[in-house]
Parts: C-alpha cells; structure tokens; sequence
C-alpha cells in the first residue's frame, strides 16, 4: 500500500525486510495475531505442524474411555436398544463371543438402521434360531435418508416386541478399523 501510494519501488525491499524481522520477533514472544484471532476466537480446527509439549508425553490410555461399551456379534435387539439410550458414543467395538479380540467396529449409524430396518427384514431371531439368509443392502444401511426415530425411546418403542430377540451384526461391522495400544503416545495417534 505505502509503494502504491509514494510510487516508487526503491523502498520495497526494506518495507519487507522491516515487516519479516517486525513478524518473527512478535512470534518468538506469543502466537501470531492470525492464529489468536482466527483460530481462537472463531473457533476455525486447526492442527498444529508440531505437536504441544505435553501431547508427546501422553500415552492413549491416559486419555482413553476408561469403561468401553462393548457389544458381542450376536447380540440381543435389547441390548442395543440399551446402549443406544445410554451412550453416545460414534462407534462401539464387537467382539468375538465368550473373549476379548475385537471382531470389528459398529458405528451408531448402522446400529440405528439395524434397529429400523432389522424386524421388516426379519433380521430379529429368537436366540437357538437360524439367522435370515439375506441382509439388509448396504446402500440402505449408509443412505442419506433421515432416520425414521429420534429417540432411544421411539426405538424402545419400535422393537418393543423384538426386544427377547437377537441379531447376528457380522455383515454390518468395519472389520477394517484402526486400533491403537494403550500405550501408544498420543503424539503418533
């Protein structure tokens, strides 16, 4: 702005200059005005190139849910219905039956499609029974439809006769997920 206004290019260099020196002193001494106002304030994500000091000390199970809501590949419809009212977590791990080995991850999207889609598709089988032969398609599983209930109580509601059932959830889990040990840092995570 100053070179336009004077018209001459002469003081262009040291204009830079005094403005970079001027940047980088400010720098050493606290976060740029950039970063306060931008980030801080407009709450903008922002990852940082490196991390914070104490991030490089944390290991994953000083952060990690402590008590994890669990669920078996056969599962009863209550069950689900329950961990859906009682959690709000984004996934849940299922594990083998009768271990610990995670078999894979359900997400809560499927679970509540799962819940939806399971009576009609007569995916709900009294325990000891055969299971169905085919399952519910993927595209209607991860479909952008709005989901039929808001609420654990209108699922309760919906799968109120099913809910001594139980459902096979091995065609509906990542098997693929990513799992960290507890003592990973939290820096490579």
């Amino acid at each position: 702005i100053l070179m336009e206004t004077m018209g001459e290019a002469e003081f262009g260099l040291p204009i830079f200059l005094a403005v970079m020196v001027a940047k980088l002193t400010g720098d050493v001494f606290n976060r740029g005005i950039y970063d306060l106002h931008i980030i801080e304030l407009k709450h903008v994500p922002f990852l940082e190139t490196l991390p914070e000091g104490e991030m490089t000390e944390l290991q994953v199970r000083d952060v990690m849910q402590k008590k994890v809501v669990t669920l078996d590949l056969v599962v009863k419809v209550s069950r689900l219905v329950q961990v859906l009212s009682e959690t709000n977590h984004h996934a849940f791990p299922v594990l083998f039956p009768g271990t610990r080995r995670m078999a894979g991850l359900l997400s809560q999207q499927i679970l509540r499609r799962l819940l939806e889609l399971g009576e009609p598709h007569g995916l709900f089988v009294r325990e000891g029974e055969e299971g169905p032969s085919k399952h519910i398609p993927w595209s209607m599983m991860t479909s952008a439809h709005p989901f039929m209930c808001k609420t654990p109580l209108e699922y309760q509601d919906l799968v109120a006769d099913d809910m001594d059932k139980v459902i096979d959830l091995t065609p509906y889990i990542n098997r693929s997920c990513l799992f960290v040990l507890k003592y990973t840092s939290v820096y490579v995570c």
